[in-house]
């Protein structure tokens, strides 16, 4: 199977980065591509936040910045 990787990045806040990764993340995941991920390099680690309920398909982890 071929990786995809899928990067969203913005220097401006609050034009749905997260939001965009979850769901692209989610539909990924239901389509039976395995081993889907979201790193969260976010400030405020808005993604880890959501995927804390444990009811996400897929992984989230962090990276740490430096």
């Amino acid at each position: 199977m071929s990786r995809l990787l899928i990067s969203l990045a913005s220097l401006k806040g609050g034009v749905g980065k997260t939001t965009s990764a979850i769901h692209i993340a989610g539909h990924l995941s239901k389509q039976g591509r395995g081993g889907v991920a979201v790193v969260d390099r976010d400030r405020t680690r808005s993604a880890t936040s959501w995927s804390r309920s444990g009811n996400l398909p897929f992984f989230v982890g962090t990276v740490l910045a430096t």
